[in-house]
C-alpha cells in the first residue's frame, strides 16, 4: 500500500510529499491487533484542530497519534481481511496520506518540527507487522524547476529510507527509494 503526504498546508511545507508502498501482505498467521486508550487529547494549528490518542501496539509499544490519522488507518488495514486477502495489485492501489511528515521548505534533509514522531511511529508499526515491505517515492511541489522538483523528491525518498534504516526496519524496506517530482 501507499503512504503520501499531498496536502498543502502552509506555506513552508507546501512542497513536502513522502510515500512508502507495501509490496508483502502478513502472514495470517501472525496477524496483530492494536489496542487503543481513550485519553484523547486535542491538537491546534492555525489551519486545523485534530484529536489525538495513544495506541498500544501488540509488542506493548504506545504510540501518541491523531485519531484516525495515518498510523491508525494503518493500522486498521494491516489487520483487516482486506489486507490479509489483497493480492499485489490490490496493494499497490492502496493509499493512506502521511498527516505529519514534512521538510522544511527547499530541503531534501531537514524535517519540519514534529515529523521524526510520525516517522518513529511508523518504524513501530512495521516492527509489529515485519512481513509488511514498504518502498519509498519521494514528492516535491510545483515552485521549482521540473529537474530541481525531481532531485530534491528522490533526496527527500532517500532521507526517509534512512530514517527508517536508522529506526531498525531498513530491512522491511525493498524497494529502494524513488522521486517523483510534482507528479501526482
Amino acid at each position: 500500500f501507499l503512504w503520501r503526504s499531498c496536502r498543502n498546508r502552509n506555506a513552508t511545507t507546501a512542497d513536502s510529499r513522502s510515500m512508502m508502498t507495501d509490496t508483502v501482505r502478513q502472514s495470517p498467521n501472525n496477524a496483530r491487533t492494536a489496542s487503543y486508550t481513550d485519553n484523547t487529547q486535542t491538537t491546534s494549528s492555525s489551519t486545523a484542530t485534530r484529536a489525538t490518542t495513544d495506541v498500544t501496539l501488540a509488542d506493548g509499544t504506545v504510540i501518541h497519534v491523531y485519531r484516525n490519522g495515518t498510523e491508525e488507518e494503518m493500522l486498521k488495514y494491516l489487520n483487516s481481511d482486506e489486507y490479509k486477502n489483497a493480492n499485489d495489485k490490490d496493494m499497490q492501489s492502496k493509499w493512506f496520506e502521511f498527516d505529519n511528515i514534512s521538510f522544511e521548505f527547499g530541503s531534501a534533509t531537514e524535517l519540519t518540527s514534529g515529523s521524526q514522531a510520525q516517522i518513529n511511529n511508523i518504524a513501530s508499526v512495521l516492527k509489529n507487522h515485519k512481513d509488511a515491505k514498504v518502498a519509498i517515492a519521494g514528492f516535491a511541489d510545483k515552485k521549482g524547476g521540473e529537474q530541481v522538483n525531481m532531485e530534491i523528491s528522490k533526496e527527500r525518498a532517500k532521507t526517509i529510507e534512512r530514517l527508517l534504516e536508522k529506526a531498525g526496519v531498513g530491512s522491511q524496506v525493498v524497494v529502494k527509494t524513488e522521486g517523483y517530482g510534482d507528479e501526482y
